[in-house]
């Protein structure tokens, strides 16, 4: 048997129904691709295609033409070269077209692409997200971003501006400061185009539109924001510092208060200099205008604290006594004082009622002592009583007379120690003669006669007898007569001006007294204190 023939079918060689050439030419060839049949057996029709030439992609399709791409970006070095030696991105529109690639703005920028070339781009670092753009820095610091360059060359050129009147800004970083002061501002000078002038005052140069308008010194303290402030020219002297005020803005300070005085002004709105201080509290006095007034404060005259009249009650007059003034100044306070009625004489009252005292012998009255025969000494007790002086007698005599001369008694046993020194008694029987005094034994054992102005001869009985014991210690001996026959018992006693206990067998202890026989302290009225 004759073996059957293996028939072959290229549908890219021949013309067929179903070959790429149906007789109107190969249709691969005719778009300048290559034809490919995978499988060439007579069975398998319809299953060629068409394949892109390098350096094309392609995209097969069975029984048809192919899509070929080619991607000039990267197969054209030109192209993409172009772009990226300006930070372009090069971009291909239709890959199945030659002759479609383009620039296009990169890294921000913005701007129209152009076919084959170079994009239109520019960069506006404040509104870009790049970089070397400011971002939200402006904005953070409440200034306005500004790029004044939008050249995509042109990077870090953009500014923070201050948001308000200040001109001031800061390239790549916010501006230092946004300080500005209106008051050097055109619509400022309103203040001082005021009449009268006045002074522009921007409280806060960080914020707009708060300047104002404040009356000049020596005006009324009157401010208005955004204009000219009104009533300028009407104060209260007593309250501002200016030229004709109470306070001139020396270091005088103000007149008034450096006087200790009230100040009104009685026409602020009008006239000017007419301000006057007015005296304070009781004080009364003149008030001239612009000037300090002549204030006086009669502490006897008025009721107040520091007067002498206090609620309604006189102190000096309820004593009986008179108000007297020191200073009248309101600044001598509590200088008053009350004085006594004549005679008597005053002692001290400052402030309140006054101790008063009078020396009676010094008034006519007490002449009766110094007159009288012989004279005697006047005796004011106590000065603060009236009509208790006396009259007092001299030394050698006794007796006192209160408001009047004294009956004076020679009592000479006052002036005469013989007595005394020999231990016995003075005796004067007649108080108004001389030599009338006499000596008279006192003791029990003794006996003897009187003697005249001389010492008795006093002789002694019972152990007293011939005992020198109390003699040579200027003492006498006694020995107590109720019991004559007892023995031992005799003692020596002090004598004169002296004291002391007795002592039984032997001397007693005596001291001197001397206020026994000075009678001066008496004469005076007063004590003896040895």
């Amino acid at each position: 048997a004759v073996p059957a023939a293996e028939c072959v079918l290229d549908e890219c060689g021949v013309m067929c129904v179903t070959c790429a050439d149906t007789g109107m030419g190969n249709v691969c060839g005719r778009e300048g691709q290559n034809c490919t049949d995978a499988d060439v057996s007579a069975e398998s029709t319809g299953d060629w295609f068409c394949t892109c030439g390098a350096p094309y992609v392609n995209t097969t399709a069975a029984a048809g033409a192919a899509r070929c791409e080619l991607d000039e970006c990267t197969e054209h070095a030109g192209a993409a070269s172009v772009c990226a030696e300006y930070g372009q991105t090069c971009f291909d529109t239709d890959r199945a077209t030659h002759g479609t690639w383009e620039c296009r703005c990169a890294g921000g920028a913005a701007g129209a692409a152009a076919a084959q070339g170079l994009a239109n781009c520019t960069l506006d670092e404040c509104a870009a997200n790049c970089t070397t753009c400011a971002g939200g820095v402006c904005a953070a610091a409440n200034q306005t971003c500004v790029d004044t360059n939008v050249r995509v060359a042109a990077l870090r050129d953009w500014e923070c501006r201050c948001t308000g009147k200040s001109p001031n800004a800061g390239t790549g970083r916010p501006a230092p400061s946004c300080l500005h002061n209106e008051c050097e501002d055109d619509d400022a000078k309103a203040c001082a185009n005021a009449v009268p002038a006045q002074d522009c005052v921007d409280p806060d140069p960080s914020r707009d539109g708060d300047w104002e308008c404040h009356c000049a010194p020596g005006m009324a303290a009157h401010v208005q924001a955004g204009g000219p402030a009104a009533g300028c020219d009407a104060f209260d002297e007593c309250t501002t510092a200016c030229g004709t005020c109470a306070d001139r803005g020396t270091e005088a300070g103000h007149a008034c208060e450096a006087a200790g005085q009230d100040c009104e002004d009685p026409a602020p709105l009008d006239a000017k200099g007419n301000w006057r201080c007015v005296c304070r509290g009781k004080a009364t006095g003149a008030n001239v205008g612009a000037r300090v007034a002549a204030c006086e404060l009669d502490e006897c005259a008025v009721d107040c604290d520091s007067c002498a009249v206090q609620g309604g009650v006189d102190v000096c007059a309820a004593a009986g006594q008179t108000c007297v003034e020191g200073a009248k100044t309101p600044y001598a306070l509590r200088d008053w004082v009350c004085a006594c009625a004549a005679p008597l004489a005053f002692v001290t009252g400052a402030g309140g009622a006054a101790v008063c005292e009078v020396d009676e012998c010094a008034q006519p009255a007490a002449r009766a002592c110094r007159e009288a025969v012989p004279p005697q000494a006047c005796v004011d007790g106590d000065r603060a009583r009236e009509g208790d002086w006396q009259c007092v007698c001299p030394n050698g005599t006794v007796g006192s007379a209160v408001g009047g001369a004294a009956v004076c008694e020679l009592d000479e046993c006052t002036t005469h120690r013989a007595c005394e020194a020999a231990g016995q008694a003075c005796v004067d029987v007649n108080l108004t003669a001389a030599d009338t005094w006499y000596c008279r034994c006192v003791l029990p054992e003794e006996h003897g006669d009187d003697v005249l102005m001389g010492a008795a001869q006093c002789n002694r009985t019972g152990e007293c007898v011939g005992n020198d014991v109390c003699a040579k210690a200027g003492q006498v001996c006694h020995d107590d007569k109720a019991d004559p026959l007892a023995m031992g018992n005799w003692e020596c006693r002090c004598v004169g001006n002296f004291t002391g206990a007795p002592q039984t067998g032997g001397a007693a202890t005596c001291e001197l007294d001397e206020c026994l026989a000075n009678t001066k302290c008496e004469a005076a009225g007063q004590a003896c204190v040895d």
